[in-house]
């Protein structure tokens, strides 16, 4: 096998619709912290590697992919049958191509060198710890002003605020998993949830534009048919509780204040991702 064969990297999305492959090793791979990323993911962070747009083919499903325009520069692809976000474009900029690094398989590592970098930090949740010891970049963004922690009804939606909704008090816990179903259900290589009764939980605008996806029966996921955003989930076992993904809140807020957080599925991680912080782990729920 030649060294260019080895730094060919595969990916895509969870239902497999949409499979692509792409040369390694990566120009550069950073987490950004914007709203803009966190909403189109529902994460909390957005993991980003950046390659030669002349090493990058569309293997299958091209006509399943959706473009979203997050903005008048940046263009965003995500499967329709499934939602998992996998690439961007960005005008002005043919030469490469932004893969989402959570849509990778096997958790592969990107070819970076070094650790990711933190950007857009200064509009990162409040509540999401960066202990990983990398560079932060600030951004141009001026800090926002904190929703007070116990603030009840939060409001949240996606990116493009076709879907909104409101809850009316605090979810019973939120974890982060790391699990490959949720990370290539999001294109993000960590992906966190809030557990809330349904009761407490309102979709005020936009119902009929949630899009549903059987990851793992009983498991149904919803997200935004225009701009792909992972939005909930719901657990035919528990009918009287909801997924929330809390990245998706406005202004960062808390959905479970005072509550520590946990990593699920921890031993599942992409293998080169470092879980730094001190919250509890384990390799399952």
């Amino acid at each position: 096998m030649s060294e260019h064969d080895e730094n060919r990297l595969t990916g895509g999305c969870f239902c497999r619709a949409v499979r692509y492959s792409v040369q390694g090793p990566a120009l550069e791979t950073y987490h950004c912290h914007c709203t803009m990323c966190r909403k189109t993911h529902g994460a909390v962070m957005l993991t980003c590697s950046v390659y030669p747009r002349a090493g990058f083919v569309v293997d299958l499903g091209a006509d399943r992919v959706t473009t979203y325009d997050s903005s008048e520069k940046i263009h965003r692809r995500f499967c329709s049958i499934c939602g998992c976000h996998l690439w961007d474009t960005e005008k002005g900029e043919d030469d490469v191509v932004m893969i989402a690094t959570g849509a990778l398989d096997h958790g592969q590592h990107p070819g970076h060198e070094g650790l990711p970098k933190h950007v857009h930090v200064n509009t990162k949740i409040p509540w999401y710890i960066i202990a990983d010891g990398a560079e932060q970049d600030p951004g141009p963004d001026p800090v926002p002003e904190a929703i007070p922690p116990g603030t009840f009804p939060l409001y949240g939606g996606c990116q493009c605020g076709t879907v909104r909704y409101r809850i009316d008090g605090p979810a019973k816990e939120t974890y982060h998993c790391h699990c490959e179903m949720c990370r290539k259900l999001h294109g993000a290589v960590v992906t966190t949830f809030s557990y809330i009764k349904r009761e407490l939980i309102t979709i005020e605008k936009g119902r009929g534009n949630l899009d549903v996806i059987d990851s793992s029966p009983p498991n149904h996921r919803m997200f935004c048919k225009t701009c792909g955003c992972p939005m909930f989930g719901d657990d035919g076992r528990e009918p009287e509780y909801f997924w929330l993904s809390p990245a998706t809140l406005d202004g960062g807020a808390d959905p479970t204040p005072g509550q520590p957080l946990r990593h699920v599925f921890a031993s599942h991680k992409a293998t080169w991702f470092e879980i730094s912080d001190d919250l509890a782990q384990s390799d399952d729920f």
